[in-house]
């Protein structure tokens, strides 16, 4: 939930700042404002690649199977 309260709401608060920003440095703004728009989709390409590239060495029914397995013996 964390990772969608920041993935959402960054972005949002990161375009709300901008006037504030560009006050100080307008270059600095410009470059905010062209982030911000992909904040979310990198965010999305990392928690993806974490989801399914991290446990490569057991399946999703190895796991369960174990995991049912243990709480048996418990």
């Amino acid at each position: 939930m964390m990772h969608m309260i920041i993935c959402c709401g960054l972005p949002i608060l990161i375009l709300l700042s901008l006037p504030v920003v560009a006050r100080y440095s307008p270059v600095a703004a410009t470059v905010l404002g062209f982030i911000a728009p992909f904040i979310c989709p990198i965010m999305m390409g990392g928690m993806l690649f974490m989801i399914f590239g991290g446990n490569k060495k057991k399946s999703c029914h190895t796991h369960i199977r174990e995991e049912s397995e243990s709480r048996r013996f418990d």
